[in-house]
């Protein structure tokens, strides 16, 4: 072997020798480097176990005042209502009315102070309160008496000399009893069914006062709403008012609500009436079908209002 040959193979040596050093030491760095980032990671593990002991000390030595929940899922349940106890009396005690001794009444408008500036009482306000605010300190048969004695206020409209000439109408003057608004708007017939259903529930055809059950009054407002007062035979839709021919986008989607509503109360039950179960699926379903006319697709929103054809008009194309 010459010397040169010697030389070449040293050198080959000397550089994998060189190359496996090398390596030891990015291992070791390695070791090295994760090694001191799990122990950081346990320290921080360990900081925030005891920041979550604290929270936990803290949270237990939490006790809510009165705190309720709500286990009702009905349509127009806000969940959140039961706690508003200091709401409830507030309203209570600053916004009752004097329109009819036999049941509390409320008015609509006060200022901050709780003074009422509008003694106008409205329909709305009186018949969703006791399906919202009130529903939970009244049972089943206080909902309905309820609901009896706010037929016999002046809210009430009816003329028994024709077919469909009942309901409740916009509002009266508490100091008088003078109607201000006599117009029958839908959603304030619509009212009645969410709150007998949402407060009486499978019982709607049990209880009885004075010969009359809750299914009773149900299928009357039933018949008001599908009558031509409100219902449009030839365009399938609602109008606002029964002295309007124009339609809402609002008043329409809480007449497809109130229709399935009916329906999937009146099936569930078993209920005898057929033709109104069948009905209010069909006034539901045709809703719905023409409230494609309100969608606007490029704002992926409905429109306000409509006229009779559900052509879109102004302001009805300016509000969604």
């Amino acid at each position: 072997m010459s010397f040169s040959n010697f030389y070449s193979i040293v050198k080959k040596k000397r550089r994998k020798n060189q190359i496996v050093k090398s390596l030891f030491a990015i291992f070791f760095i390695l070791i090295f480097i994760l090694s001191f980032l799990n122990f950081n990671e346990s320290a921080t593990q360990l900081n925030y176990s005891d920041d979550i002991n604290d929270s936990n000390e803290n949270l237990n030595n939490f006790i809510p005042n009165n705190l309720k929940t709500a286990t009702d899922t009905s349509m127009l349940q806000d969940p959140y209502t039961k706690n508003f106890d200091l709401v409830r009396a507030f309203f209570e005690n600053k916004y009752q009315s004097n329109l009819n001794p036999d049941i509390q009444t409320y008015y609509r408008k006060g200022d901050v102070n709780g003074t009422i500036t509008d003694d106008t009482i409205y329909s709305e306000d009186n018949l969703l309160i006791y399906n919202s605010l009130m529903k939970s300190e009244i049972d089943e048969t206080e909902t309905f008496d309820i609901y009896l004695k706010l037929k016999s206020t002046p809210l009430w409209y009816e003329d028994t000399s024709e077919p469909f000439k009942y309901g409740f109408i916009k509002s009266v003057d508490n100091s008088t009893g003078q109607a201000i608004d006599t117009s029958r708007y839908l959603i304030d017939n619509l009212l009645p069914i969410f709150l007998l259903i949402d407060n009486i529930g499978d019982q709607i055809d049990d209880i009885s006062i004075n010969s009359q059950k809750p299914v009773d009054l149900i299928e009357e407002m039933f018949s008001l709403i599908s009558s031509d007062e409100f219902w449009d035979t030839t365009n399938k839709g609602f109008a606002n008012s029964n002295s309007s021919i124009y339609k809402y986008s609002e008043s329409n989607f809480f007449g497809i609500l109130a229709n399935l509503l009916i329906h999937r109360t009146y099936d569930q039950l078993d209920l005898p009436e057929e033709s109104v179960k069948s009905f209010s699926y069909f006034l539901a379903n045709q809703t719905m079908i023409s409230m494609d006319n309100m969608w606007h697709s490029g704002h992926n929103a409905y429109y306000y209002s409509a006229d009779e054809n559900w052509d879109i008009f102004t302001p009805g194309q300016q509000y969604y």
